[in-house]
């Protein structure tokens, strides 16, 4: 689903990012999260995964976890509104350290040169 997603009127469509970042409690020395602990944490990854999941409010388009943390990328119709999603979400949670930032990113230049860089075969 890359090409759909990628697609010149998708793009259009959600022309900001939105990042959620989830900050560990319980990380290893290497800033992976504690087994146990990323267990626990499913129910509110997939929560996460899905609160821009909507053709009509945005994507998910890229998860990444290193040096304790893990990152939650979307493009968005709205960066407002995703914000309003996240102020939503963020109760559910109050154990876990949650932040959100977003940005005006049209181009989706954000996430061409993450594949440029990570995965240069990708056409975008």
């Amino acid at each position: 689903h890359v090409e759909r997603l990628a697609s010149p009127s998708r793009r259009k469509e959600l022309p900001a990012l939105a990042i959620i970042t989830h900050t560990f409690s319980k990380r290893l020395p290497n800033g992976l999260p504690e087994s146990d602990y990323n267990d626990s944490l499913l129910e509110m990854d997939l929560m996460l995964i899905d609160a821009m999941k909507d053709q009509k409010i945005g994507s998910p388009v890229l998860i990444e976890t290193f040096g304790g943390k893990r990152m939650f990328y979307y493009y968005v119709v709205d960066q407002c509104f995703a914000e309003k999603r996240f102020e939503d979400l963020r109760p559910l949670f109050p154990a876990e350290e949650l932040c959100f930032d977003s940005r005006a990113d049209p181009d989706w230049g954000f996430i061409q040169r993450y594949a440029k860089d990570y995965f240069p075969d990708l056409l975008f």
